[in-house]
């Protein structure tokens, strides 16, 4: 496994869950289960953050 599930929380006003996630490699970030918004992980190797945008999509953390 590429990543690992580091978080798990509930967000009582949305009624949504947020994950986190780390992953060994920027590439891994291509499999992660994108779930709701609100998600995030992290690559081990490069720092790099990304998050789960509005429309389900992964994508660089700051951008959309």
């Amino acid at each position: 496994m590429a990543y690992k599930l580091i978080k798990e929380e509930y967000c009582a006003y949305a009624n949504a869950q947020i994950r986190e996630y780390i992953c060994d490699t920027d590439e891994d970030f291509a499999s992660l289960p994108a779930c709701c918004t609100g998600s995030s992980a992290v690559s081990i190797a490069t720092g790099a953050v990304q998050v789960v945008n509005t429309s389900g999509q992964w994508v660089p953390f700051g951008g959309e």
